[in-house]
């Protein structure tokens, strides 16, 4: 069925891995997909970016005409908003990069593009299993935060 080559690179000789074209075809589709959450994910970004840019422009306004002390706020929410978007915007790049090369290596039997397109797919896995860790250690203080703050509110 499928007729991949691969050698044991513990016997001393280089590996060699060969794709067939039904892995090739696999390939191209991948690419194809992850092209779309790419798109989808860039269309995200700059919706992102607009509601930042109104934003700074809220704690202009705020500011300057009318000296609300809420200005402030939203300037600060404003430059947050500016690293969470730089915070996501690496892996989707990751992803379009990753959509590109594979769409490539699948089409012109380019190992390089092949080698290039499982980096960026590793990057893109490994900056969602950092964030995964992230939101689980935020989960377990917020637990932790509430189980406190009601054991207190009871006088325990």
């Amino acid at each position: 069925m499928y007729e991949d080559s691969i050698i044991d690179s513990a016997s001393g000789s280089d590996s060699n891995l060969t794709l067939n074209q039904a892995g090739r075809d696999y390939l191209y589709k991948a690419g194809n997909w992850a092209m779309f959450l790419a798109v989808l994910g860039f269309i995200g970004l700059a919706l992102n970016l607009l509601s930042t840019l109104y934003i700074f422009t809220m704690s202009s306004r705020m500011t300057m005409g009318l000296g609300n002390q809420f200005g402030s706020f939203y300037l600060v929410a404003g430059f947050v908003s500016l690293i969470v978007l730089g915070f996501f915007a690496y892996p989707i790049f990751k992803l379009f990069n990753f959509a590109q090369n594979a769409k490539r290596a699948g089409r012109a039997q380019d190992n390089t593009a092949l080698t290039t397109s499982l980096d960026n797919l590793h990057g893109y896995f490994k900056w969602i299993g950092i964030f995964i860790i992230m939101v689980i250690a935020l989960y377990f203080l917020l637990i932790a935060f509430f189980a406190y703050s009601m054991s207190s509110a009871q006088g325990f």
